[in-house]
């Protein structure tokens, strides 16, 4: 039907809103995430015993608007979008790629459910090792996953959010001073904000996230066989996806480099995991080290010295903070980088098989009320979050003279620049 519009220049509307990059102008209807939502929360209710019969069946279409302004590029007629359509609209398509609008989160309180309040209040800290957009959403899916687990801010617990701003003598303090202050709970954002709680927290609850491996950080053996004190939400790295998209799209790249901090556990870790994937694919890795944010620039120009295909940006604290360094150098030598974390895409990468650092932090929010109502964390076994968008940058792919090939465009969850 979209096809049949485009060749006759007429726009279509539809109340079914789905991939906002489809091509239709603009859809308005229910958002299904919402409505699942509320089914899961009146499913609680009825298994906290409720009867269903007692329940109102309800006619419930919460509003979600998608307009995509580049449909009304060859309309036969002079269609226009008027400012408030554009301001009102939670997903809003145009040049600059995808955007959505709405800044709600996506839960909502189902009428008359409430969930009981906690038997005490408890004192959580937010312990985070560095500032940047990756902690910054996670923090804010912590908080999140609370809320959507029915816990109330103020009346239920109070949080305290630390942050150590790259500095690991001072993430240790902030530990120290959590459990001397009486924290109840500790909610670790990254690895050394994790490791530092396992040596200095005691017997203090610990749930972890923006965490590539919690076993490789010392909480466990397994995911199920660990620490007491401890669980949390780990990832699982995208590289034997994230190779076959380059074998696929990019025969010729055969040399990935990458940049590797030997103090940061999880990017030992995680270097281990791109190298084996490498082998099975049958490309090489160049790995060059870096111990500092000062050293940044240089190490990013020594790897492209190397004879690199391509960058393959692991993520970790210190070269997440460092990458506009990385960017510039891969500029100057004319290779693309493949990265895994969403900035990393609007910053420069041509392609990301990104992280939802909002969503992994919401599920620690979620583990951490589990553990609030009195279940062991002995008992939770680590989640390994393995959720990932595809993302490719046409501005970035032309900055270098790439091409990028139609069908790696399509299958992209988000192109940005196009």
């Amino acid at each position: 039907m979209i096809q049949t519009a485009q060749k006759a220049h007429i726009p279509i509307f539809t109340v079914s809103p789905t991939d906002p990059k489809r091509g239709t102008l603009f859809d308005l209807g229910a958002d299904f995430y919402e409505i699942g939502v509320k089914i899961g929360q009146l499913a609680v209710k009825v298994l906290q015993g409720a009867d269903p019969a007692m329940i109102p069946v309800e006619n419930y279409v919460p509003k979600f608007l998608s307009v995509n302004e580049l449909a009304l590029a060859g309309l036969k007629d002079p269609w226009r979008l008027p400012a408030d359509i554009r301001a009102s609209a939670d997903i809003l398509v145009d040049e600059g790629g995808v955007h959505r609008r709405s800044t709600k989160p996506r839960v909502v309180v189902a009428k008359g459910v409430t969930a009981k309040p906690l038997a005490r209040k408890w004192k959580i800290n937010i312990i985070e090792y560095i500032t940047t957009i990756e902690t910054e959403e996670g923090e804010r899916g912590i908080l999140a996953g609370l809320s959507e687990a029915g816990l109330v801010r103020g009346r239920d617990y109070d949080v305290r959010i630390r942050n150590a701003h790259g500095d690991m003598a001072t993430v240790s303090t902030l530990v120290d001073t959590a459990v001397t202050d009486g924290a109840d709970l500790l909610i670790t954002v990254t690895t050394p904000a994790l490791q530092a709680a396992l040596r200095r927290g005691g017997s203090t609850p610990i749930v972890f996230t923006v965490v590539s491996d919690g076993i490789a950080a010392g909480a466990g053996r397994t995911v199920n066989d660990h620490l007491p004190n401890v669980t949390g939400i780990q990832y699982k790295g995208a590289y034997p996806d994230m190779l076959a998209l380059i074998r696929e799209f990019f025969p010729t790249i055969r040399v990935l480099g990458t940049l590797v901090v030997p103090g940061e556990v999880n990017m030992v870790r995680e270097k281990e995991r791109l190298l084996q994937a490498a082998r099975v694919a049958g490309m090489e890795v160049v790995t060059v080290a870096v111990s500092s944010s000062a050293e940044m620039s240089d190490a990013a120009l020594a790897l492209t010295s190397r004879k690199v295909d391509a960058i393959c940006h692991l993520p970790g604290n210190l070269v997440s903070a460092g990458f506009p360094s990385v960017v510039k150098a891969a500029r100057q030598a004319r290779v693309p980088i493949f990265g895994f974390q969403s900035r990393q895409a609007r910053d420069g990468a041509v392609l990301a098989l990104a992280r939802d650092y909002f969503d992994s932090g919401r599920e620690a929010g979620l583990v951490a009320a589990r553990v609030m109502r009195g279940e062991n964390p002995a008992t939770i076994p680590f989640r390994v979050y393995d959720k990932n968008k595809l993302m490719v940058n046409v501005k970035a792919a032309r900055d270098i003279e790439l091409v990028l090939p139609p069908a790696l465009i399509k299958k992209a969850k988000e192109v940005i620049g196009q």
